[in-house]
């Protein structure tokens, strides 16, 4: 789904005349927690997400770190147009991750009614990503990392490049 957003403000950058060299440019205070966050789980579902977590008495407390890693990069870059929506939407998945033992509930994977906070589970399915869930945590990381590439990507007005854009205050000049 983070793909998904990804690509989409990819796209909307492009059709409104993207600044390619100034996206090359940006720089994402504490990148290297998204990186380390993304080889933890890696690591522990030797793919990205929506596997169960393996037999190990660790693996739900690195999990939970792996997120934790990721929001704080998140929120170091709060003033970056869509990074609220996307640390938003990551803390809603810890929330779930938290309350069910280290790992996100899922239709699949038994959910009920009874699952704690089940309304923040994998529960959302799309026409075009067969049998896959997401949750609403998922959907609003999506949608904030649309924003977030296209603010970044995206030509700025005279006027803005002039005065030094504030909400996008990490690209390097």
């Amino acid at each position: 789904m983070l793909a998904l957003g990804v690509v989409a403000g990819l796209a909307a950058a492009a059709l409104c005349g993207a600044d390619w060299a100034r996206l090359a440019d940006v720089r994402w205070r504490l990148w290297p927690l998204v990186l380390v966050g993304s080889v933890l789980q890696l690591v522990l579902y030797g793919q990205l997400e929506g596997r169960t977590l393996p037999d190990l008495p660790y693996a739900p407390a690195l999990y939970v770190a792996s997120n934790l890693l990721v929001l704080a990069s998140l929120g170091a870059n709060a003033r970056v147009r869509g990074a609220l929506v996307m640390l938003l939407g990551g803390t809603l998945n810890l929330a779930a991750i938290a309350a069910n033992g280290g790992q996100m509930p899922s239709l699949h994977r038994g959910m009920t009614d009874a699952t704690p906070l089940h309304w923040l589970a994998d529960w959302i399915e799309l026409p075009f990503v067969p049998r896959r869930e997401f949750s609403v945590g998922d959907v609003l990381l999506a949608v904030g990392a649309a924003v977030v590439v296209y603010t970044l990507a995206r030509r700025q007005a005279p006027a803005e490049a002039r005065a030094g854009s504030a909400e996008d205050a990490v690209p390097s000049r």
